[in-house]
């Protein structure tokens, strides 16, 4: 499987969005979030939100993905908030693939879209 990070800055003077992605014998799993806009510690917000997303997934044993980032989702929101307050905030798209199965979840307005037979699609054209 081949998977990379980039990123393209465009035309903006800053860029909020941070990812990673890890291979385990859990499988493989990605993560991208970028900080809102307009408010402050987006950027550390959404490195924040990978790092701890990361840490839980290599050190978290787990049955039942939806769960496990469900609740995971939750506590970093809750950290975030914690250090940050209500002036900042990111989004989430993580992408986790185990034994040919796909799940994602999504928080915000970041998308995942899916290479397939040569077309993108996006998770609402997926079959």
């Amino acid at each position: 499987m081949i998977c990379e990070i980039r990123t393209y800055i465009g035309t903006r003077q800053l860029q909020e969005d941070t990812a990673a992605y890890c291979e385990t014998d859990k499988g493989l799993f990605a993560v991208v979030c970028d900080g809102i806009g307009g408010r402050e510690n987006g950027g550390a917000s959404s490195q924040m939100a990978v790092e701890l997303l990361m840490e839980a997934f290599k050190e978290t044993p787990f049955e039942h993905y939806p769960n496990f980032i469900i609740d995971t989702a939750a506590a970093v929101d809750e950290k975030i908030f914690q250090t940050y307050g209500n002036k900042s905030g990111t989004t989430v798209v993580t992408a986790y693939i185990h034994q040919n199965e796909l799940y994602w979840f999504s928080v915000g307005d970041s998308r995942l879209y899916i290479l397939r037979e040569g077309r993108l699609k996006d998770r609402k054209s997926v079959v």
